[in-house]
């Protein structure tokens, strides 16, 4: 720059780019230093050797000269690179990446383009001989750099909107550390593209260097912007950790809101250690797994005592904070604690729920088997057995003693026999297995010693254990209403509200029903909690019985 023929600000020129470059570099060094896996260091670092490579345009020899007007606004598009992906050094998602991208080819465009198709490039007296040219194009020259003029303007509109959203999806915390990057940085994004739109419409000299002043402090007050957010995240991570404890301390906040309001991830989740299955549960007692590494979440695991606890999962940008993640997991340990003992216990009572529904399934399996070994083994005999005694009655007509003893057999077989049959529907009807819940249930209001309505029955299937419980419920209270209500009609009506199967009997008998006495409600009683339902009797003295069950069957 001191000895350059052409520059006509060397003073300005030495000062900024005594400070701007070592600036950058020094503080991209040390921020690398302190956090090697973000990529932010090096960005800084890559400015500041942009901002060398952009001097380059200040020598006298063409070679150099060129190289440096080519990479002119090289500067610009990684200082946007930078801003975008501040505070991690990573571009998320792709949006960002193409966004960037555009951000660099229209930026580089700008400067590039004009070096290959003109001869001079206007911007230097005397210039040094263009030795890049591959035409002498000028028209070409100009309209690829409007073409990219625009292009660089969208791109700069579409970093303010991501600036804009970023930072009002932020929490307070997070602005703290981020404002003086973003603003500093946005300021510079919007100037330095403005100054090329003015060298590009050749605007008059005074524009042109106001606005390269603007550009050129705004640029010496980045890397002070970051040093000044790295300052202030010491500060803020106190801040964090005394909030996450007042909001814990207070009963109206919950464990998960008050850690994602910390650490300003609304999409935190927590897990919690089940040391029985050696793994991580949900609050509600579901099984649950860390998140795998190289996608968007990342994962905290939280100890207390040296024993495992919990695990936070969250936003993998987060990881890059691993002393905030460390202070908030310290802060919450206690809490998170005393969450997993209530988790523990959620999945303690979801598995004992697994445990009684397999039972349930077992015994009406057994009951199936048991009902159909009767009726394809034991009442298939009695029923030979009493066709042979008939056949026998018919060879001895007239025999007088012999005749009146097979009656008397026969008889007593036929009482066995139903008494056999009312057993096995006692088990578990046959027809409820083959037909469903509808016709079962008019057969046992056909067979019951009153007068019985059927009101309502749905006409679709119900899941087994529903159907099941169902038909046992409307037999023990018609039998209960037939022999201790001394009841001469009753109403059975089954319907189905908002996933529940509501099943209800009554009848005009004598009341007095009580489900704490007796094994039969009893036994209902238990059938249904073990399904989640539940059992309610009305039954006033000389005021009739209504039973009614609700079964969740969604």
């Amino acid at each position: 720059m001191l000895t350059s023929d052409h520059e006509t600000d060397k003073a300005f020129q030495v000062v900024a780019g005594g400070v701007v470059a070592p600036s950058f570099m020094a503080t991209g060094l040390f921020a690398w230093w302190r956090r090697p896996q973000n990529h932010t260091g090096l960005l800084m670092y890559a400015v500041g050797a942009a901002f060398v490579a952009a001097a380059l345009r200040d020598a006298n020899t063409p070679v150099l000269f060129w190289l440096g007007v080519a990479l002119n606004n090289l500067l610009i598009a990684v200082l946007a690179h930078l801003l975008v992906a501040f505070p991690t050094g990573r571009l998320s998602g792709r949006p960002e990446r193409r966004l960037v991208g555009r951000f660099y080819v229209s930026a580089i465009a700008v400067s590039t383009v004009p070096v290959l198709f003109k001869r001079s490039c206007g911007c230097a007296t005397p210039e040094p001989r263009n030795v890049f040219p591959i035409a002498e194009a000028p028209g070409i020259a100009t309209a690829v750099a409007v073409v990219a003029g625009v292009g660089l303007i969208v791109a700069v509109s579409g970093i303010a909107v991501l600036l804009v959203r970023r930072w009002r999806a932020s929490s307070v915390a997070q602005r703290r550390i981020v404002a003086p990057v973003l603003w500093t940085g946005a300021v510079l994004v919007a100037a330095v593209p403005l100054l090329v739109m003015l060298q590009v419409a050749e605007a008059p000299k005074a524009a042109q260097n106001a606005m390269t002043a603007v550009s050129a402090i705004t640029i010496a007050a980045v890397p002070f912007a970051f040093l000044a957010g790295l300052l202030r995240m010491r500060y803020t991570r106190a801040e964090i950790v005394g909030g996450l404890v007042d909001r814990l301390q207070s009963s109206g906040s919950g464990i998960r809101e008050a850690i994602a309001t910390a650490l300003g991830d609304p999409s935190l989740e927590l897990v919690y250690w089940r040391a029985r299955t050696a793994g991580y549960v949900t609050a509600d007692g579901r099984p649950a797994q860390l998140p795998a590494a190289g996608g968007g979440r990342a994962f905290a695991e939280i100890e207390r005592d040296g024993q495992p606890v919990a695990a936070m999962m969250f936003d993998a940008t987060l990881a890059d904070e691993p002393e905030l993640i460390s202070a908030v997991s310290s802060a919450g340990a206690l809490a998170l604690d005393n969450e997993r003992l209530q988790a523990e216990l959620r999945a303690r009572i979801a598995e004992l729920e697994e445990s009684r529904a397999r039972v349930l399934d077992a015994e009406l399996s057994e009951r199936r088997r048991i009902e159909r070994d009767l009726h394809d083994g034991a009442q298939q005999r009695f029923v030979s057995l009493s066709m042979t005694v008939a056949l026998l009655d018919r060879d001895l007509a007239g025999a007088g003693r012999e005749q009146q003893l097979l009656a008397s057999a026969r008889e007593q077989l036929d009482l066995g026999l139903d008494e056999l049959r009312e057993l096995a529907r006692g088990i578990h009807p046959a027809l409820l297995t083959e037909r469903g819940l509808a016709p079962a249930i008019e057969a046992l209001a056909a067979r019951a010693p009153l007068d019985v309505r059927v009101l309502e029955v749905p006409d679709e299937r119900l899941p087994a254990q529903v159907e099941t419980a169902a038909y046992f419920i409307v037999s023990e209270s018609l039998t209960n209403a037939a022999n201790h209500a001394s009841a001469d009609a009753a109403t059975v009506r089954i319907g189905r509200v908002n996933g529940t199967a509501v099943v209800e009997v009554s009848d005009d008998g004598v009341g007095g029903a009580d489900p704490t006495r007796g094994s039969g409600l009893r036994g209902l009683v238990d059938r249904l909690a073990a399904l989640d339902g539940a059992l309610e009797v009305e039954s006033p003295a000389g005021g009739g019985t209504r039973v009614q069950a609700r079964i969740p069957c969604a």
